[in-house]
């Protein structure tokens, strides 16, 4: 899943020893638990301490907008840059480029195939425990950070119930369903 920390926690785990042969397995580093399921087989995936961290969606819209932006090189840089405002780029994702969390952890019944979800908000000390887990010892640097505010300036009413709508369904499997405007 792409801004939710995977570059930083893919440097750790490196740095810590660990190996990471996606790309000799044909798989993306934004790949889906199910594409990841396809690449390695099901036994070798179930052997496995499995975990994705999951953002609440209204940062984590932010945060994508702000990426792009702020990244030339991006693919969509120059079509958010053109956009002009967060208003604009929301409508946009909300209409035409709708991606759930959900997709990169469930399979299509709905199903978390992954061990553990981690919230964004928790990640050093749910990274910690994950290291424990695995009996290693890893720092986690804060790579790829985008220039921020809080998420919750940059929504306005309508906005805010846009993204409440369109991710509803990652709202509520990963328990942002708490979250108010102001």
């Amino acid at each position: 899943m792409y801004k939710n920390a995977g570059t930083s926690v893919r440097r750790a785990f490196l740095k810590a020893g660990l190996q990471d042969d996606a790309g000799a397995r044909g798989l993306t580093s934004h790949a889906t638990a199910s594409e990841v399921i396809r690449g390695i087989g099901p036994a070798a995936f179930s052997a496995y301490l499995s975990f994705v961290v999951v953002r609440n969606p209204r940062d984590w819209q932010v945060s994508l907008c702000r990426y792009a932006l702020g990244k030339p090189n991006h693919h969509q840089h120059e079509m958010v840059k053109e956009m002009g405002s967060f208003k604009v780029y929301l409508d946009w994702r909300c209409r035409d480029e709708v991606r759930l969390q959900k997709g990169f952890v469930a399979d299509a019944g709905g199903a978390i195939l992954v061990n553990r979800i981690i919230r964004f908000e928790n990640l050093a000390d749910d990274f910690n425990a994950i290291c424990r887990d695995l009996g290693i010892i890893a720092s986690l640097p804060h790579l790829n950070a985008s220039n921020r505010s809080h998420w919750q300036d940059c929504y306005d009413e309508r906005t805010f119930a846009l993204v409440e709508k369109t991710f509803a369904d990652d709202i509520e499997l990963f328990g942002y369903d708490d979250c108010r405007l102001a």
